[in-house]
């Protein structure tokens, strides 16, 4: 019976299958800013948090559109991860309350929220 509970966490987490099997990560959080360089849209900033150093990893699993290119813009790192999902929430307000908000056309699988018209960080 505990096996089949082990397994049927591990599918329905929403975590990466490696993460199942590994201690949670440490508290710290980044908080980054990429800017998208869209064919026939041009330049699209994206702000999001990660609890990775690897901010390139988190790129490729986005799944960008053929031809969008990308340059990781700033990664700041925070004390705790709540600190930087609670700045990201606050850059993400100030944006759509600045009329910044990206509605265009999609280019990423995944990822494809916080996405605005300018540098947000």
């Amino acid at each position: 019976m505990a096996l089949k509970s082990f397994w049927l966490m591990a599918l329905s987490t929403n975590r990466p299958w490696g993460s199942v099997f590994q201690p949670k990560s440490p508290s710290h959080g980044y908080l980054y800013q990429i800017r998208f360089v869209v064919p026939g849209v041009g330049p699209v900033w994206k702000i999001g948090i990660t609890q990775h150093n690897n901010t390139k990893d988190r790129v490729y699993g986005m799944g960008m559109s053929k031809g969008v290119t990308y340059t990781i813009h700033k990664v700041r790192k925070f004390p705790t991860f709540p600190e930087a999902r609670s700045e990201e929430k606050r850059l993400h307000l100030v944006g759509l309350y600045q009329g910044m908000k990206y509605d265009g056309p999609k280019f990423l699988k995944n990822g494809h929220t916080e996405l605005f018209l300018a540098p947000m960080m």
